[in-house]
């Protein structure tokens, strides 16, 4: 298999917070990253200030 051939897909931080019904406020709690993958969810949260 070559990197060509190989497809990463991830979500970014609003959509997540969609899909799960959040709103940032809720978030200023510490959040458990559990196989969010390769998505930008983590570092978004990051920049944002989110622990």
């Amino acid at each position: 298999m070559y990197i060509e051939d190989t497809v990463l897909l991830g979500r970014n931080f609003d959509e997540y917070l969609r899909m799960f019904n959040l709103t940032e406020d809720i978030l200023v709690n510490k959040i458990l990253d559990v196989t969010s993958g390769v998505s930008s969810f983590c570092a978004e949260g990051n920049a944002k200030g989110y622990n």
